[in-house]
């Protein structure tokens, strides 16, 4: 569901692209997939994507984009071209939102957990090729060190306090009582992270999608067909994008379904076809992801405090996600004790 409502009418997309693409529009329709207000538009024989941006993102982000979307086409790695404006423009400024046009690729999008095991497999491939393409290409770094020196137990445990305070307000709420539980859990937790502290010592960074899970593989049947939507691609490390991949794509502890170590092993295995990763890497990962997610406050916090449109389905998500917490909390020397194995 879009975070924002679209700028953007029929008329004025059908005016933009006759005017800036030279293109006649015969249907524009609205996609519901994805954060963005995105368009499916036709001109009778082609199909083009277009993609408003939330009024957070910059000329920088955009450019940011463009450039690595470019990078990669060149590279031949599966994503859609970007369509540059009748002026040789990769995007345009309207009403102080952005928007970009692309090739329209016909395919399928799954949900969360919703991903067939054989393409989650392929993703893990897939994600092994980019950071293989991308591993000399500089985008701004996130989650290094000074990222990590920037956390103070104190402050994210008053953070999870305001949190807590906001939902005293709601006591007859009937998920008061599994909110407040997630949100004294995490809030311990954050007493704990800094013994992981030192798992970043030495780890691989490489510029990488940031966002990538099956939301962005555009698949038929039986292969992905490309990977779409890199805004928020950022240099990062790889092991932090590789277990979120696994664990927003495949049903790991879904329903109750516990988190298959052998599966995962399986997952790294298919990614170290097409990208190395050193045994520091292998140790550190359940590591890495779980002192990033244990630090945040999605879901919770649009739910309580900024009440955003579609807090039911981000509260529901943030449960998911406290649950992974447990799950990786219990097993985390289990699980880097068995990638350790696969080097």
């Amino acid at each position: 569901m879009p975070e924002q409502k679209s700028v953007l009418t029929t008329e004025m997309i059908t005016s933009i692209l006759t005017a800036e693409y030279g293109i006649s529009v015969s249907n524009v329709l609205p996609l519901k997939h994805g954060s963005a207000n995105c368009f499916c538009i036709s001109d009778g024989n082609t199909m083009y994507f277009l993609k408003e941006y939330q009024n957070r993102f910059t000329v920088s982000d955009l450019n940011l984009e463009t450039h690595l979307v470019d990078y990669l086409i060149q590279h031949n790695y599966p994503t859609a071209k970007i369509i540059p404006t009748l002026h040789g423009s990769l995007y345009l400024n309207i009403q102080n939102r952005f928007i970009l046009l692309q090739n329209y690729i016909s395919g399928k999008t799954y949900n969360e957990q919703k991903l067939p095991h054989h393409l989650l497999m392929e993703s893990a491939e897939l994600l092994g090729k980019l950071h293989h393409i991308l591993y000399h290409y500089s985008l701004p770094c996130e989650m290094d060190t000074e990222w990590l020196k920037s956390f103070y137990p104190d402050k994210i445990a008053a953070e999870y306090n305001h949190l807590l305070e906001a939902l005293e307000t709601q006591k007859n709420n009937s998920l008061y009582e599994p909110i407040k539980n997630d949100l004294l859990y995490k809030k311990q937790l954050a007493f704990q992270l800094t013994r992981f502290n030192h798992c970043y010592d030495g780890i691989t960074y490489c510029a990488t999608h940031g966002d990538y899970s099956s939301f962005q593989y555009l698949c038929d049947n039986d292969h992905i067909l490309a990977v779409i939507d890199f805004s928020s691609a950022r240099t990062l490390p790889v092991v932090w994008e590789i277990m979120r991949s696994y664990l927003q794509s495949s049903d790991s502890c879904k329903d109750g379904t516990p988190f298959s170590i052998d599966d995962f092993c399986n997952y790294i295995h298919h990614y170290m076809n097409y990208a190395p990763l050193t045994k520091k890497d292998l140790a550190a990962m359940p590591y890495i992801y779980l002192n990033q997610l244990a630090r945040s406050k999605y879901g919770y916090k649009e739910y309580l405090i900024t009440k955003t449109e579609n807090k039911e389905e981000l509260i529901q998500f943030a449960f998911w996600r406290t649950k992974i917490c447990r799950e990786l909390f219990q097993k985390k020397e289990e699980i880097s004790a068995r990638l350790c194995s696969l080097f």
